[in-house]
């Protein structure tokens, strides 16, 4: 299960502390869109110019809610609607969300 979810903007350190908390705690870290580009072959970029922002936010929710499951500390993006959907998922399992 995940141990933390950590949100926030590109560039906002997600990432640097992600890595940094899960080395602490010896468990793998995983970025949500690296999740995504693992999946689907192609770059964030490219799915949103051949296949538009929908497709991009269904795979994202799809990438979310099959990480919840996995080990360890999990970076994702800020976008409005995501958030709801992340705060939705913590209410029914309660990890540590970081904003």
């Amino acid at each position: 299960m995940m141990r933390a979810i950590l949100v926030g903007f590109m560039g906002s350190g997600k990432t640097t502390v992600g890595r940094l908390l899960a080395n602490q705690i010896q468990v793998p870290y995983h970025d949500l869109d690296d999740v995504i580009v693992h999946r689907t072959g192609k770059s964030i970029q490219q799915i949103f110019d051949d296949e538009g922002e929908a497709t991009f936010r269904m795979l994202e929710h799809d990438a979310l809610m099959n990480s919840l499951g996995d080990e360890g500390i999990l970076g994702t993006g800020a976008g409005h609607r995501f958030n709801r959907l992340i705060l939705n998922c913590w209410s029914r399992r309660r990890f540590p969300l970081f904003y």
